[in-house]
Formats: C-alpha cells, structure tokens, sequence
C-alpha cells in the first residue's frame, strides 16, 4: 500500500476460517518529507550587524538545524540571532535533518541573502575641556572618517549643521559634545566629549561717579559676575542705609528718597555666595560722589 500525503491511517486486517472471522486495527503514520525554510530581518544594514534569522521549516518530527551565515560562522539553534563584523555581501543557508520517523535532509539556500555596508567613524578634538564662564569659547576639529554629513550638540540646546566648529558656553555647569555623522548609506556613528564650564566670580567697584546727567558715569554699580544672593547696599556718614539692590545690574543714581544727595563720600558694602566655591564672601568700601 502507498499513501500519496501525510496522515494517520488505520489498517485492518480481516481473517476468516471455519466461518469464524477475527480483525486487527492498527494506525500507519505517514510523515511528511522535511523541507528547510527560513526568514530574516532586517536584510541590510551597517557594520556590525545583527540579524535575526527565523525558522520556517516543516517536518513530523524533531528536527536538527545547521545554518552557514555565509561569514565562516555556523549555528545549531533553530531561530539564531547573528552578527556580521565584516563589510560584504553574504549567502545563507539552512540544513534541517530528521532524526526518527522519516529520517531526511533538507536544504534551503539564499544567495546574496544579508547586505553589511560600511559604517562611518565619528572623531573629534575641543579646544579644552575645561574653560572658565568669563572664556567660555570652545572650538570643535573634525576627526571623523568617511561621513558624508555631520551634526554637532554641544549639550546646551545649541547644534550646528557640520563637523566642526566652535561655540560659547553663556552658564557655568557641565556638558556633553556629542558629533553625529551618516555616509551614504545612511549608517550612523557618534562621539562625544564632556565639558566643564567653571564658575568664577569677578567684581570691579569704581570708587567715584558724577551724577549729574551726562549720560556719563552717572550710576555707581559694581561690575560683578559669578554670584548668587547678591546684595549690594549705600549708607552715608551717619550710617543711614540710604540704597539697596539685589539686582546686580542695578546702580545707585545719588538720590535717597527721590532727593540729590550731596557730594560726599559715601560707604558701599557687597555681599554675595562666590558659585565657584559655595562661600559667603562680604566687601566693603568708599565712593566719592562729585556734582
């Protein structure tokens, strides 16, 4: 007896003597011919790559798995997972082999299956890497090889189209230079370099002004950078508190009390957090206004 598909088939046997008649059942499993089969994704991509491979194959029984990647690598595992570190073109073949039942092989063969091109590489120098917030300019030379476009962040919200360049930090902290760049092929590489903008305080008082309308001179400030919790106050000679500020683009203009005051010297006091070093720091002095 052939049977032409897979199934279960009952067989009986019938015998008959002296009028007496006796059966036996018993089933006929017909397996099917393994045939090899297999998916992959992605198909192309950017050294190195990772592709992973999926099983398709059908067969009645357990099946062993061979896969050539096409690399000089091989698998045993039915859904591998592979990385290509080389540049090239690769041909992929699966070869499934049953063990009981039907005892078969199969091959399933793709050439020129997995597509690896190349991968740009990201590089670059800074100027410094470490700049004080009153010399804040920090420029970028490209280093990067076979990009055919680039991107610069310089951490704080500013980017430039290009690989190099250079940019000033206006606030102290610490930042990240990140360099994006693609080839032809569209496939990415990155490289960043950290950055730290120290905060410094500097302050110069002048210790006369002239008041008078001029457009001149006409406000005593401090000209001040690098502080938290400003405050800047005036007293005359009796130690009246005549003018405070806590803006430190704020100046004194010679009035109290919307009145001229007289040309006199008079005492300045400053207090202020130094950012650089988290201290307390406190200045006083004189300033002569002359009308």
């Amino acid at each position: 007896m052939t049977w032409s598909s897979p199934g279960n088939y009952i067989v009986t046997l019938q015998v008959d003597e002296n009028g007496c008649t006796g059966t036996f059942s018993d089933t006929v499993i017909v397996y099917p011919m393994p045939t090899a089969d297999f998916a992959a994704t992605p198909l192309v991509g950017c050294n190195p790559f990772t592709v992973q491979f999926s099983d398709s194959s059908v067969a009645g029984t357990p099946m062993q798995y061979l896969w050539s990647f096409g690399d000089g690598s091989f698998s045993t595992d039915n859904n591998p997972v592979h990385t290509y570190t080389n540049v090239g073109v690769y041909d992929v073949m699966l070869i499934i082999q049953t063990t009981n039942g039907c005892v078969s092989i199969d091959t399933f063969y793709v050439p020129n299956m997995i597509t690896v091109n190349p991968s740009p590489l990201a590089n670059f120098a800074v100027s410094a890497t470490t700049v004080s917030i009153f010399d804040p300019l920090i420029s970028v030379t490209d280093f990067s090889i076979d990009g055919d476009s680039c991107l610069l962040d310089f951490g704080d919200g500013y980017t430039i189209n290009g690989c190099e360049g250079a940019h000033v930090y206006w606030q102290y902290g610490n930042y990240v230079i990140t360099q994006y760049v693609w080839n032809e092929y569209g496939c990415p590489d990155t490289f960043q370099i950290p950055i730290e903008v120290l905060p410094e305080h500097r302050f110069y008082v002048p210790n006369t002004f002239t008041p008078n309308g001029d457009g001149l001179n006409d406000f005593f400030m401090p000209a001040i950078m690098g502080v938290e919790n400003f405050r800047f106050t005036i007293y005359n000679r009796w130690g009246e508190m005549i003018f405070e500020s806590r803006d430190i683009y704020k100046g004194w203009d010679g009035r109290y009390k919307d009145n001229k005051c007289q040309q006199d010297v008079y005492v300045w006091k400053i207090e202020f957090l130094d950012i650089a070093s988290g201290e307390e720091r406190y200045y006083i002095g004189h300033v002569n206004l002359i009308r």
